[in-house]
């Protein structure tokens, strides 16, 4: 397969890969990050969940490939994001086991987790050992002795090392997987670990670093699903005579910027619905015998047109598509053009890509219905209120996207075929309005927003939305701009309570300087002038004209607050955040 050096691959289930008592699981510095969120563990857990209902199912986890070079280590060329979450998936069994007084399964459960001293009976070593980017706290949270809380600093070699970043990546894996199987009695929680360690792999075995290195970068450098691309691409080439094909097929996999297996996925569900990974391939070919392979891939690559046109954010590639799509009335009005560039602005900016095809079926409805300009305020509406529902629910609750999957998966089938696009949106909505997280469950959250690096591009969008709230598009004023090559912007983040001020905070205050309350985004000009002025001060140059300009949020924050300016503290930070998430619930980001 690779050559001389390579085993034979060989089909092992989890419970023997995570019982093997001579190698230790060793995850390289050359592999990238672990970076499974919830959206890819929701599938696993899913997936485990199933095969738990079905004796008789067991689940296929796909390839590991290993390189066994060094003496006592099995180094992971190609699974550590499986291996990594499969460990935590244990981690949480062991504390329902505890929590169930289970000693003896949670004694077993850690059996799986690490290596003991035979002569002592502690801990060696953890059996695998994560990505560098969370060892630290990943290798604390394996002991036996563990609290279940997640450390900021930890001891190692003799002092204290920040890992509040570590923590921040592995907890929230682990809290959505700890939810899913807390409520777990004794036989349920040995069913559920029945299903995992029944699981299996095809394990592939090398014994040379240089070829474990050639792999990785083969495996991992394009990001894509080799299977369901190369098969389709052979289907296609093999079935379509006209050479300039291959020319089409390279453009459509350019448009995909390394991410052909979702786009193929979110092709088909725009106008089929929703399709199984493992069934993608088989549909598209049979789509193809029905239709013409011939005129799939044209299909396929004007929905790759569209793919790249919402996704990079540049706005000519929109208007090129608009205008091969046919839509003129789009096209030539600025301020429709301004409003749907800003929804896939929020889209890329959330990370939620559910919406593409939904979106794409939406576009082929509307041009169907005649795209006038009724027609036109409907479709926008339709837009506005989707990326009102993902800010919502994903970015501020911070539900998984697959929650809503299903539901955009038929929608977009229903939009495909409809002759009736103004019903079909008014039920989409209606439904989303059903679906979207309660006032409790958003305020909350909102209020605790606060600033960090991260967190920047998100604060500009949501004092954008803020400020244009209930404004056309003649009065917006862009706060949000998504350009990361712009290194002055003419707008910045001002902390109103100043970080350093002349006399020093109180510890209370300390806290809550980065919170959403004390947060204002305003011009450059602005920003210079405030500098470390104390709130009594920056409140009167805000209340002059050419500091409040065109910002509505800011004359408002002018007239609520002014009065209580000169107790601007702890207290009064937390007030303002409440009413912001108030207000953005009622009122910016209602439907």
């Amino acid at each position: 397969m690779y050559d001389t050096h390579v085993i034979q691959p060989k089909s092992r289930t989890i419970d023997d890969i995570f019982s093997d008592g001579q190698n230790r699981i060793v995850v390289p510095r050359y592999q990238r990050n672990f970076d499974w969120g919830k959206n890819e563990v929701q599938e696993l857990m899913s997936d485990l969940e199933s095969a738990q209902k079905n004796d008789l199912s067991r689940l296929f986890l796909g390839t590991f490939v290993f390189d066994n070079s060094t003496e006592g280590e099995l180094r992971v060329v190609d699974g550590q994001q499986r291996l990594t979450t499969i460990s935590l998936i244990l981690l949480a069994c062991r504390a329902v086991a505890k929590k169930n007084k289970q000693h003896d399964l949670a004694q077993e459960i850690q059996k799986k987790l690490t290596f003991t001293d035979s002569a002592t009976g502690k801990k060696v070593s953890e059996r695998v050992s994560a990505s560098s980017s969370i060892a630290d706290v990943f290798q604390y949270i394996c002991d036996n002795d563990w609290d279940g809380e997640f450390p900021v600093k930890l001891s190692v070699n003799g002092s204290n090392k920040p890992v509040k970043r570590q923590s921040n990546k592995i907890k929230p894996v682990y809290d959505f997987i700890h939810d899913q199987i807390k409520d777990y009695k004794s036989e349920g929680l040995s069913n559920f670990l029945r299903a995992l360690y029944k699981s299996y792999v095809i394990e592939i075995t090398i014994a040379d670093e240089l070829e474990a290195f050639d792999i990785f970068e083969r495996t991992n450098a394009r990001g894509l699903d080799l299977n369901v691309a190369d098969l389709l691409k052979n289907y296609l080439f093999a079935t379509v005579s006209d050479a300039s094909i291959e020319e089409k097929w390279n453009e459509i996999v350019e448009n995909s910027e390394n991410t052909l297996q979702r786009m193929l996925k979110y092709f088909w569900v725009s106008g089929h619905g929703y399709v199984q990974k493992k069934n993608l391939y088989r549909n598209l070919k049979m789509y193809g015998n029905e239709l013409g392979a011939e005129k799939m891939t044209d299909e396929l690559y004007r929905f790759s047109r569209y793919y790249k046109a919402t996704r990079s954010l540049e706005i000519t590639l929109l208007r090129e598509w608009l205008t091969e799509t046919d839509l003129a009335l789009l096209k030539e009005n600025e301020g429709y053009q301004g409003q749907l560039n800003r929804t896939f602005e929020a889209l890329k900016l959330f990370q939620v890509s559910q919406a593409y095809p939904l979106i794409y079926s939406i576009f082929v409805a509307y041009k169907k219905a005649g795209a006038d300009t009724r027609i036109t305020k409907t479709l926008l509406n339709l837009l506005q209120v989707i990326e009102k529902y993902h800010f919502v629910n994903n970015v501020i609750c911070e539900r998984v996207g697959n929650e809503i999957e299903q539901l955009y998966a038929e929608s977009a089938a229903e939009f495909y075929d409809t002759d009736d696009f103004k019903t079909t949106s008014d039920r989409l909505v209606k439904e989303l309005k059903k679906r979207r997280a309660s006032i409790e469950e958003f305020a909350p959250r909102f209020a605790d927003m606060a600033y960090r690096s991260d967190t920047i591009p998100l604060i500009h969008y949501v004092f954008d939305r803020v400020n244009n709230s209930g404004h056309n598009d003649s009065q917006w004023v862009s706060l949000y701009n998504p350009d990361k090559s712009l290194l002055k912007k003419n707008f910045n983040i001002e902390h109103f309570l100043p970080r350093n001020p002349d006399e020093p905070h109180d510890e209370d205050e300390v806290s809550a300087l980065d919170n959403i309350g004390n947060l204002l985004v305003i011009s450059r000009h602005s920003n210079s002038s405030f500098g470390n002025l104390p709130p009594a001060e920056k409140m009167k140059l805000l209340s002059e004209p050419k500091h409040s300009g065109k910002l509505a949020y800011l004359k408002d924050f002018v007239a609520k607050y002014e009065k209580t300016v000169k107790n601007w503290n702890e207290k009064a930070i937390t007030q303002r955040a409440k009413d912001l998430a108030e207000h953005a619930y009622k009122e910016v980001w209602s439907f």
